[in-house]
């Protein structure tokens, strides 16, 4: 069986809400328990809420490591100019 992990506490989160209420996309900044391991850790959970319930975690990885994938995601034209200038008017 894999490394299985456990939401630990959920520090803060961003979250998009669409097709009514309960279902959204959000980012998580968490600590995490990993069952192999018996560590805590810090990451960024990147979810899916169906009905106000965790549906999916479609990814969980550390913010350094995130900072680079981001980074390399803006490199390779993975975003459009527009969302890019949005961003940096978010970041400031």
């Amino acid at each position: 069986m894999g490394n299985t992990m456990r939401t630990v506490e959920v520090i803060s989160y961003g979250e998009h809400r669409w097709k009514g209420p309960g279902n959204a996309a959000r980012v998580e900044r968490a600590r995490v328990l990993y069952s192999k391991e018996d560590r805590v850790s810090e990451v960024l959970k990147f979810c899916y809420l169906k009905n106000g319930r965790h549906a999916r975690t479609h990814l969980t990885i550390h913010q350094d490591a995130f900072v680079k994938l981001f980074k390399s995601a803006v490199e390779n034209g993975v975003f459009q100019p527009e969302v890019i200038k949005q961003l940096r008017k978010a970041l400031v």
